[in-house]
Order: C-alpha cells, then structure tokens, then sequence
C-alpha cells in the first residue's frame, strides 16, 4: 500500500497494516502507532 504524506510516497505491507477505531495502524511501530484515519464511502450513492 502507498501512502502521501507531506508530499511524500511512504509505502507499506498490507499484512502489517489493520484498521481499529477508524484508525489506520502499523503493527511494527507499537501499539498507538496511527497512520491515517479511515474513511469509507460508497460510489453508489447518489444524494
């Protein structure tokens, strides 16, 4: 997975990475590590 992050392109492995909380986190950096939040949205729906 790539990430932007201040202009930058960090990539990761997805079986490091889970979701918890909305958060996204890296299992290696400790256990409050967050990335990002997560949002979900569906292409689907129209307004």
């Amino acid at each position: 997975m790539a990430l932007k992050v201040s202009g930058q392109t960090e990539t990761y492995l997805l079986r490091n990475l889970n979701i918890a909380d909305g958060q996204l986190k890296h299992r290696d950096f400790g256990p409050n590590a967050n990335l990002s939040p997560v949002l979900f949205t569906s292409e689907g729906v129209e307004e």
